[in-house]
């Protein structure tokens, strides 16, 4: 027993490292049949209360229509300097806790389309990206089925894709996003109606090096630091235009 249970803890420990040193996602070792929709759908809500405090804050002062709106993932919920960062702009977010894009869609009437933003900045799929049982494909899906459902909806919106970024504590994905950014890339580009653009951040992260700069995270190896915000704003200002 003492046997097995020491092998367990080693090949346990071996694993970890993979994931943390160096190696990274191949698509070889994927899973041949995504189950991220079935997995996120049966804890769809858990995030209820985060969507409740917006719309509490709404009930008191609902942003003005034509606004400029940011949503996602914790990225956008902890972009704490997001209206001085573009002052000037009409600008306000809705983001909430570790969003998959699978949730984004789910909420998507009530943190999105009920302002009719002239204008939606989106981070989102990280989440979906580190979770074992999905593939690239299924940020693409999402980011297609965001855009159809705002063609129908809002027109005149305007989209922009903001790149996932990688992070130190899921480097081992980074690869799998580095795909699926690329997938939503080419699916922007081929796009002709004007109302698509993709904004690349990669770089803010990167020493002139190209090696991921560990400084520019929180502790938990995920989120950035405050000043990286800074960086984000002066690649997305062109956008603003």
């Amino acid at each position: 027993m003492y046997r097995y249970f020491l092998t367990a803890l080693v090949l346990a420990l071996f694993t970890f490292q993979l994931h943390t040193q160096g190696m990274q996602w191949h698509p070889d070792s994927a899973v041949k049949v995504s189950t991220l929709r079935d997995s996120v759908a049966k804890v769809i809500t858990r995030f209820e209360k985060q969507i409740v405090q917006f719309e509490k804050s709404d009930s008191s002062s609902f942003p003005p229509q034509g606004g400029f709106l940011f949503t996602g993932s914790s990225s956008i919920r902890g972009w704490k300097t997001l209206t001085t960062d573009f002052s000037g702009y009409p600008v306000f977010q809705r983001g909430f806790g570790g969003a998959t894009f699978v949730e984004l869609l789910y909420y998507l009437p009530r943190i999105v389309l009920k302002y009719k933003p002239s204008r939606l900045f989106v981070y989102c799929g990280e989440n979906d990206m580190t979770l074992d049982y999905s593939l690239p494909e299924d940020v693409l899906i999402s980011f297609k089925a965001l855009d159809s459902i705002l063609k129908k909806e809002l027109p005149q919106t305007r989209i922009y894709y903001i790149s996932m970024k990688p992070c130190p504590k899921s480097w081992y994905y980074w690869s799998k996003i580095q795909i699926a950014n690329a997938h939503v890339k080419k699916y922007i580009e081929q796009d002709t109606s004007g109302r698509l653009q993709y904004i690349d951040i990669t770089n803010t992260l990167f020493t002139s090096e190209g090696k991921l700069d560990h400084s520019l995270f929180l502790k938990d190896g995920i989120h950035i630091a405050s000043t990286v915000y800074k960086k984000w704003a002066e690649v997305i200002q062109p956008y603003m235009k």
